[in-house]
């Protein structure tokens, strides 16, 4: 049995994008492009698995994706970290926008899952 994802990392405070190497796992990330260590997100993808990794795609410090190859089917791995209920609605609006583009972006034939840090926040 193998394990695709050690974790899908909701929240990365490093800035720009890139991938680093950790021990035996390859963190690919999407954060801050203007200097601040806020918001960010990426995914750690264990050794065994890099080789499955066609694409990496940094969206936003909020929105990145990774696509992997699959037996029959492409898998596209959506992370995201939307804002809190406390902020703007333009910027709620925005994010959802932008991660529909996203979505639609992502050819059909391809197994789409979304996750991440959605804030859902109750009272």
């Amino acid at each position: 049995r193998r394990v695709l994802f050690r974790s899908c990392v909701g929240c990365v405070w490093l800035c720009g994008e890139r991938n680093i190497k950790k021990d035996d796992k390859t963190i690919f990330y999407s954060g801050n492009r203007n200097g601040k260590y806020e918001n960010g997100v990426g995914f750690a993808v264990n050794e065994p698995i890099l080789p499955h990794v066609k694409t990496f795609q940094a969206i936003s410090e909020r929105i990145c994706y990774i696509r992997l190859t699959g037996h029959l089917f492409d898998i596209v791995i959506i992370n995201c970290y939307a804002p809190t209920e406390e902020k703007g609605e333009d910027i709620k609006e925005s994010f959802y926008e932008e991660l529909d583009r996203v979505w639609d972006s992502i050819p059909n034939y391809c197994v789409k899952i979304v996750l991440g840090d959605l804030n859902d926040k109750v009272g």
